[in-house]
């Protein structure tokens, strides 16, 4: 229990959130209602997730897995411009 705890006080934290708003609303609504339902929970510790640079892939690449579990599977991945590349910025801005 001890695990859940750590990890939840770690990651499901305000200042580790993300908040997606759809629909015909005003910014200045979010922000009003964010703050009212939101604003009264406590930060968190400050968390610096530091992740290692991926490698340049210049190739398909597929690995396939068998194991006897109830549910079958297909995963696809796909690369993604960082969230501070010049294509993500340049986004953000229209």
């Amino acid at each position: 229990m001890e695990d859940v705890q750590n990890f939840f006080y770690k990651y499901y934290l305000p200042n580790n959130a993300v908040m997606v708003v759809a629909g015909p609303v005003t910014v200045d609504e979010v922000k009003r209602l964010s703050e009212k339902w939101f604003g009264p929970i406590p930060a968190g510790k400050p968390y610096l997730r530091v992740l290692p640079q991926e490698p340049e892939q210049n190739e398909h690449r597929t690995d396939e897995v068998e194991a006897n579990v109830p549910l079958d599977a297909i995963y696809k991945a796909f690369h993604v411009p960082g969230k501070s590349s010049e294509l993500v910025l340049r986004s953000r801005l229209t």
